[in-house]
C-alpha cells in the first residue's frame, strides 16, 4: 500500500498527500505537450515545470500581444523570425513554470518578466509583485 496519495489544490495544481489527507513535505509540478512529459519534485519549496511543443505555424506576435507585457511584445517584434521562435517559447515556458510554482497557473497572468540575465549556473531571478522573496527559473533542454 502506498504511503501517499494525489490531491488537487483549488488552483488545479497537483499536490502529494499522505493517505490520511495531510500534505506531504514534497512539492511537485507536472507538464506534458507535444509528445513530451515531465515531472519535478522538490523538498524545500514550491516548484514549477513546463514543456511546450514548438509550432512554427502559430502567430507568435498575436499571442504575445494578448498575453505578454507590451515591452516583451515589442522585443519579439524586433527579432528575426528564428530568434522570435526561440525567445517566445523560452519566455512562455519560463512564465508558465513560475506561475505553476506559485500555484496560480496561467490565470496568474503572463505579464511576469522572466528575461533577467542568468547567473553562472543559468538561473534567472523572477520577481512577482505580491511576493517578498524572488523565484528562480532555469531553462532545460529536452
Amino acid at each position: 500500500m502506498s504511503a501517499f496519495a494525489w490531491s488537487t489544490m483549488s488552483s488545479g495544481k497537483p499536490m502529494l498527500t499522505f493517505r490520511d489527507g495531510r500534505p506531504q513535505p514534497l512539492h511537485i509540478s507536472v507538464t506534458h505537450g507535444g509528445g513530451l512529459a515531465g515531472a519535478a519534485v522538490c523538498d524545500h519549496g514550491p516548484i514549477g515545470i513546463d514543456v511546450e511543443h514548438v509550432d512554427t505555424r502559430r502567430n507568435l506576435l498575436a499571442i504575445a500581444r494578448r498575453f505578454f507585457a507590451p515591452e516583451e511584445h515589442a522585443q519579439l517584434a524586433a527579432c528575426t523570425p528564428d530568434e522570435r521562435l526561440l525567445r517566445f517559447h523560452q519566455w512562455w515556458t519560463r512564465k508558465e513554470a513560475v506561475l505553476k510554482a506559485v500555484g496560480t497557473g496561467l490565470r496568474g497572468g503572463l505579464h511576469v518578466r522572466v528575461d533577467a540575465a542568468p547567473d553562472d549556473e543559468g538561473w534567472r531571478e523572477v520577481r512577482l509583485g505580491d511576493r517578498e522573496a524572488p523565484l528562480f527559473v532555469r531553462d532545460l533542454r529536452t
